[in-house]
């Protein structure tokens, strides 16, 4: 009994985790940007970087998912604080989202 509680348990988590994955559009391109993940990469590197991605599902179906992120972070001039700031619009059929995100990092 105690393993089939378990069991149930173990599944209800692993559907609410990925109910919630779904729900956030721009996880899947963090291999491309990985600020996008992570904000406090911002001013990590010496150098700034300028970032657009755009990824779309299902090529030439109407209403297909898709996503696009532009983003720019760097450290201001000689210090050790950097400066981030990211948009993206995500659309996904008759549902869309558009957001962004201002981070400051201090390494």
């Amino acid at each position: 009994m105690k393993k089939v509680i378990l069991l149930i348990a173990l599944f209800i988590t692993i559907s609410i985790s990925a109910t919630w994955a779904q729900e956030i559009p721009i996880f899947n391109q963090y291999l491309l940007n990985r600020y996008l993940h992570n904000p406090s990469e911002t001013g990590r590197c010496p150098c700034s970087k300028f970032r657009i991605t755009h990824r779309q599902q299902w090529l030439g179906v109407d209403q297909a998912p898709r996503t696009s992120t532009a983003s720019f972070h760097g450290r201001l001039t000689n210090s050790r604080v950097g400066l981030g700031i990211m948009a993206y619009n995500d659309r996904n059929g008759l549902v869309s989202s558009t957001g962004g995100l201002v981070s400051l990092g201090y390494h």
